[in-house]
């Protein structure tokens, strides 16, 4: 009997993974958490972490949750492994942001299936990455699989307003990921053309940190029908007008400069070219390739740190003068740059001692950025070179922030997420229409769990 016993047991950990039924998992599961409509803000993430959670509760998975505001939770759960290596960190962020003044096709806050596509706020930022997550560590205990890293399974909220969730678990719970060697969250993914066909593999190693800055002058107050020179609206738009005029400083970070090396073997003939000569360009870029940048917003925000101003206030009344105006600047900062430095560098470029600077907030730290190679970028393109074999992975400087800011310190964060995307869909994230093709479930789903297999058993050391 024990012999048969123990047969039994190696059978059942060997097994195939269902990933029929694990598909409709996932869609049924994604179609309850777009419907929990968990807007930040508020957010109401604690609808998600009930969702989630019961799924865990189904397979006798135990879970941990804490409360970081009304209504808004996190959850932690963890696989156990060996030991042998330490854990990986699948992470994944519940909330999502708004569609007010949106012209959806379909209701935002259900999943519509159309055409091929899954639609509804969140299906691609950040609940499908979340629901790809479960299933996956679903399947690893379903199949008792024992890794040599433990695996830890985390959802966290107010990812898309500063990250407080995240932030509270690092400051009253650090001990239930911070053993993490590596992790994974959103923020790159396979890329495809119009036809589905996966062009490259998105791999996020760093990200831009974020802060707001306040600038505020004070001007005199008094009728508006005797005008003086110091007019609070005017001081401001002449600095700001100076401030607009300051050439950008571009660099090349070792993200960025690979990032361009990679993408100019899929490019057509010109883009690549451009893209050839910004990688193995040394010091400051000429001016042809300044002006070459202008066609390519996306790609002239890689190689700089963008401050813009955002939002204004000014006066009370129409009759009288303003007696302060403020204006809010939004920075996207290079990993390799100080907050202290950018705030430095904004009030010389302003050009006006009236003119005070003030931080606001605090958001992503974006420390630093995740090693280019190493277990997880080689697990990413050995099981690419399985499943996409033509398709490069491509390492990717994120302009915007996520939650792997707060943790690129102690944890080699990586930017994937397996549900491949339209290169023409990117901008549907926070977006009109966000969606994602429903061929790619299946496929993300395998891929992820055989990806998270590989790192669970390998060690670059």
């Amino acid at each position: 009997m024990a012999i048969l016993s123990l047969l039994f047991v190696f059978v059942v950990s060997a097994q195939t993974p269902n990933f029929n039924e694990t598909e409709v998992t996932f869609r049924q599961t994604l179609t309850d958490l777009v419907k929990a409509k968990t807007v930040n803000r508020p957010g109401n993430e604690a609808r998600a972490v009930k969702i989630l959670a019961a799924r865990l509760k189904k397979e006798k998975i135990p879970y941990l949750t804490m409360d970081f505001d009304k209504n808004r939770s996190n959850l932690v759960a963890r696989l156990k492994g060996t030991g042998e290596l330490k854990p990986l960190l699948l992470l994944a962020h519940t909330d999502v942001v708004g569609v007010d003044k949106q012209n959806w096709t379909y209701p935002p806050h259900q999943v519509t299936a159309k055409d091929g596509f899954l639609y509804g706020r969140g299906v691609v930022d950040d609940l499908g990455m979340a629901v790809a997550n479960l299933e996956v560590f679903l399947l690893l205990k379903k199949n008792k699989i024992k890794l040599k890293r433990d695996i830890i399974l985390a959802f966290t909220g107010d990812e898309e307003s500063g990250g407080a969730g995240m932030r509270a678990l690092l400051k009253e719970h650090p001990d239930w990921i911070s053993d993490a060697e590596v992790g994974l969250n959103e923020g790159g993914s396979p890329v495809t053309d119009d036809k589905e066909n996966v062009r490259y593999i998105g791999m996020a190693t760093a990200e831009k940190s974020y802060q707001d800055f306040t600038l505020t002058v004070e001007g005199a107050t008094g009728h508006s029908s005797i005008p003086h020179g110091d007019n609070a609206i005017f001081v401001m738009a002449q600095a700001l007008d100076r401030y607009s005029k300051i050439p950008p400083e571009f660099r090349l970070l070792p993200v960025t400069r690979e990032y361009f090396r990679q993408r100019a073997k899929i490019e057509e003939p010109e883009l690549a070219k451009f893209m050839e000569t910004i990688a193995e360009s040394r010091g400051a870029l000429n001016k042809k390739n300044i002006a070459t940048l202008e066609k390519y917003p996306i790609l002239k925000a890689l190689l700089m740190t963008t401050c813009i101003p955002t939002m204004v206030s000014g006066g009370s009344r129409v009759n009288a003068l303003p007696p302060v105006t403020t204006v809010n600047i939004n920075c996207r900062i290079l990993p390799d740059e100080s907050i202290d430095a950018v705030q430095k560098r904004i009030e010389e470029n302003l050009g006006d001692a009236r003119i005070a600077v003030k931080k606001e907030g605090k958001f992503n730290l974006g420390d630093g950025a995740s090693p280019i190679e190493g277990v997880v970028p080689s697990a990413l393109k050995k099981l690419s070179a399985k499943y996409w074999p033509k398709a490069p992975v491509i390492p990717v400087l994120l302009p915007g922030a996520t939650d792997s800011s707060y943790l690129r310190g102690t944890i080699h964060m990586y930017g994937f997420s397996p549900l491949y995307r339209l290169e023409q869909d990117i901008g549907r994230a926070h977006g009109v229409d966000e969606r994602i093709p429903e061929k790619a479930i299946r496929r993300g789903i395998e891929f992820m769990y055989e990806l998270v297999m590989e790192i669970g058993n390998t060690s670059d050391k």
